[in-house]
């Protein structure tokens, strides 16, 4: 199939994040003298904001509204941020110029918030790297539904079904099958999660050039 668009998941597929992130969790419910573990961490791999921080401000038992308590992490992090320069994905460069040369266009649609995003893109000099950019509070609902995905082609210009997506978590999968895109699974050695829903799934970034040859 010729494809017209590549468009990225951000955390776990163009930079290694998940790790990092757990590491800030950890670190910040330490503080609030709350447990929490990794078993807690892998089921909000890919989950919406708002789910995710809900679930979050309840195990840390907290009285602040889930956005409250997202922003009282944020603050943490400002003093503890994530290096996203040292987890930028080695195939990334390669694989994104062969796409470019390829003459397709490439976006970023990303559950994180945008500041997130942004601070990524800037540590990785990758202004300018992507047609489009979406982040999930872009849209009224994230992923696993299909919204972020189809604006994000909308922008691009492009059908959906003319999209190859690569993605590291069953809810990104769920989101760009329900928008009738291709979806490529990219398996993480740190952590396990279903992928068997895409259309295949591969252990590098750079496997996703076979599909746009």
């Amino acid at each position: 199939m010729k494809y017209r668009a590549v468009i990225f998941d951000m955390d776990g597929v163009i930079v290694n994040s998940e790790l990092a992130y757990y590491d800030q969790l950890l670190k910040f419910f330490n503080e609030l003298s709350q447990p929490f573990s990794w078993q807690d961490y892998v089921p909000l791999i890919g989950m919406n904001h708002e789910d995710s921080w809900k679930i979050l401000r309840d195990k840390a038992k907290s009285e602040l509204t889930p956005e409250e308590f997202f922003q009282a992490h944020q603050l943490y992090c400002e003093e503890h941020p994530v290096n996203y320069k040292a987890i930028l994905n080695p195939d990334f460069h390669r694989t994104y110029n062969f796409i470019k040369e390829k003459g397709l266009k490439v976006a970023l649609a990303s559950s994180s918030k945008l500041s997130v995003i942004q601070d990524m893109i800037d540590q990785n000099n990758l202004k300018n790297y992507f047609d489009v950019i979406y982040s999930g509070e872009m849209v009224k609902e994230s992923k696993p539904h299909p919204d972020i995905y189809l604006k994000t082609a909308k922008e691009l210009g492009v059908n959906p079904e003319d999209c190859l997506v690569m993605e590291d978590s069953a809810f990104g999968v769920t989101a760009a099958k329900a928008a009738n895109m291709t979806a490529l699974g990219l398996r993480n050695p740190s952590y396990s999660v279903d992928l068997s829903h895409s259309d295949d799934v591969v252990d590098k970034m750079s496997y996703l050039m076979d599909w746009i040859k």
